[in-house]
């Protein structure tokens, strides 16, 4: 009976363990469901038609591929045949540099729509970068995927011209603020 008692001992803590990991397995999968289904199903139309009130979420969308920017390749816009208008996608820490080869495919991209307000701050801000490192591109600039916009990277009269334009826009909108939106990429799938 003292022999049995150790071995018995032994067994039942391997069967602990055993329990506990299948525990854990089975939390992991059920954070990884509910992540799953807090996504929203979107695309580039409905995203469009939506994006304020998809501001913080994380999203599914699917579109074709217009542009991939060659400028460290950070920055991709989607688009739908029904409308000129693009969706910005940029690749967030963990994504490496979106592919030129990307563009025309059909992706599938998940990630959180983020908000960019622009006000008479931010433009001052911009133009002061501008005007201080004539020939550098601003990190405020804003992309939105333009055909063209690649001629004129680093260009300060046109960032210059740019923020003008914005501040006319701002004006006229008699708004306090501008908003951009885009997506900060978590995934992306090439579907074709």
């Amino acid at each position: 009976m003292k022999k049995v008692l150790p071995l018995l001992l032994i067994a039942l803590m391997f069967m602990a363990c055993g329990n506990q990991n299948t525990k854990k397995e089975t939390t992991e999968a059920q954070t990884e469901t509910e992540i799953k289904a807090d996504i929203v199903e979107t695309d580039v139309i409905d995203f469009l038609n939506n994006k304020e009130d998809l501001v913080g979420a994380t999203v599914r969308i699917k579109g074709t591929v217009a542009h991939v920017c060659a400028h460290g390749g950070k920055r991709l816009f989607l688009m739908h045949e029904d409308t000129e208008d693009r969706v910005k996608v940029t690749a967030g820490e963990d994504i490496p540099a979106f592919m030129p080869e990307m563009e025309g495919s059909t992706v599938a991209v998940i990630g959180i729509v983020e908000e960019l307000k622009v006000t008479p701050e931010y433009l001052d801000n911009w133009q002061a970068e501008v005007e201080a490192g004539m020939g550098e591109e601003s990190e405020k600039k804003i992309h939105t995927g333009e055909e063209g916009h690649e001629h004129h990277e680093g260009d300060a009269e046109h960032e210059l011209g740019q923020i003008e334009n914005y501040r006319s826009m701002l004006a006229e909108s008699g708004k306090d603020h501008l908003s951009f939106f885009s997506i900060d990429c978590k995934e992306i799938e090439v579907m074709e």
